[in-house]
């Protein structure tokens, strides 16, 4: 199970839909029905089934989610980051209202087992992630 953290805007929903269109089960866990460990739990035992699964939130506590996770942290320059999020925004103005907290993911950056700083899409951060050689199938 791979978990995709990130600060919002940062590109988490769009990586799942990518990595949805490739195949793998994805879950925006963004929404409150999903914030809850039972629910990760839940989650966790559907992938020992085999089947790749990936969760995208943009909660802080990793320690919410099992531990045989891998928590990935998409943390981009901070530049990249305030561009993605001023597009983001632009189409979807209701969003724009979401505090900035890149500050707190990246003073938190060590609770994660990955931080990925530049990527284009799924296609390119899947195999990154590979290189980790952990729970990715």
């Amino acid at each position: 199970m791979i978990v995709l953290f990130g600060p919002p805007g940062v590109g988490k929903s769009t990586l799942i839909s990518q990595a949805r269109a490739r195949g793998w089960d994805g879950i925006d866990t963004d929404s409150a029905l999903f914030q809850s460990r039972r629910v990760m739990v839940t989650l966790a035992a559907h992938n020992a089934g085999g089947l790749r699964l990936i969760a995208a939130t943009a909660d802080l506590n990793p320690g919410l989610y099992p531990s045989e996770a891998l928590k990935v942290l998409l943390l981009p320059p901070r530049g990249k980051y305030a561009m993605r999020r001023l597009k983001r925004d632009l189409r979807r103005p209701w969003l724009a209202i979401i505090p900035d907290v890149y500050y707190t993911f990246e003073k938190n950056q060590s609770q994660f087992d990955v931080v990925v700083r530049e990527w284009t899409g799924w296609d390119d951060l899947e195999p990154q992630l590979r290189n980790v050689k952990l729970h990715v199938r």
